[in-house]
């Protein structure tokens, strides 16, 4: 490809993503950007892909159910995909400032004593999901 050519497909291709991109509310847009940066830092701290792997699964789940949501809208009556949209946004912003800490990132205290309560709690969650999904499976 010459390079008068692979110019015009480069400015032909960020034309499109621009065009693409003015279409996605910008609520998606962030959660999107907030998103990358996770994968990037999941990718620095990760042990395995499977880490890796498991963060995109979630990933695109979550913009699954905010697509599901915004379909929905009309039946539910409010704006559901922006009020979930940014309870993931919180949670990323969270996972990129744990993550950061465990580069070496200096976190100040307050925010790490609340990030080490906010892990203890969702794992006790999870823990209490677990049992109960193991004992409505033994019945």
């Amino acid at each position: 490809m010459s390079d008068r050519h692979w110019w015009s497909f480069m400015i032909s291709a960020i034309a499109a993503s621009t065009t693409l991109i003015m279409h996605i509310p910008m609520i998606l847009q962030i959660l999107f950007a907030l998103m990358f940066l996770d994968l990037i830092l999941t990718k620095l701290v990760a042990k395995n892909w499977d880490e890796i792997l498991k963060r995109l699964a979630q990933m695109t789940g979550t913009f699954a159910l905010l697509a599901a949501l915004r379909v929905s809208e009309s039946v539910l009556g409010f704006a559901a995909m922006e009020y979930t949209a940014v309870f993931f946004i919180v949670h990323e912003l969270l996972a990129i400032v744990e993550k950061a800490a465990m580069l070496g990132v200096p976190i100040p205290e307050r925010v790490r004593r609340m990030l080490v309560a906010l892990r203890e709690e969702s794992d006790e969650q999870q823990d209490r999901s677990q049992t109960q999904s193991h004992t409505e499976n033994s019945h």
